[in-house]
């Protein structure tokens, strides 16, 4: 699909004038975000798993507990706008190992917040 949006791009970006460039590349960005978000939306696999040896994510896999430092942070874009994190790093350093909106995981995240206490490391 990709390589038929590139190809339209650059035959129209060869043969026209530029506003139909400009339009080939505004349907060739918005292609791009509808199959991230479609990707997205169906994507079934789990983003977070803990227990009492651990905890995974897709990026890290599983870390034990004694080797990760986890912290809960809210981050504003705009006034009236934030997310919430759960931000996962090495426990000696606090170096940054990866990040999880808790606002795109279902269930309350109040209750993820005690579960996930009852296990990390203080």
């Amino acid at each position: 699909m990709s390589f038929v949006l590139v190809s339209a791009v650059v035959y129209g970006s060869l043969n026209s004038n530029g506003s139909e460039v400009s339009f080939l590349w505004l349907v060739f960005i918005a292609a791009i975000f509808f199959w991230l978000g479609w990707k997205n939306i169906n994507d079934k696999a789990p983003a977070l798993k803990f227990g009492p040896d651990g905890i995974w994510t897709p990026k890290l896999g599983f870390t034990p507990w004694e080797n990760v430092y986890l912290k809960f942070e809210r981050i504003s874009a705009y006034k009236s706008v934030s997310a919430e994190y759960l931000m996962i790093a090495k426990w000696q350093t606090r170096k940054h190992l990866d990040s999880i909106s808790l606002t795109s995981l279902k269930g309350s995240s109040h209750k993820l917040k005690e579960l996930l206490q009852q296990y990390m490391r203080k």
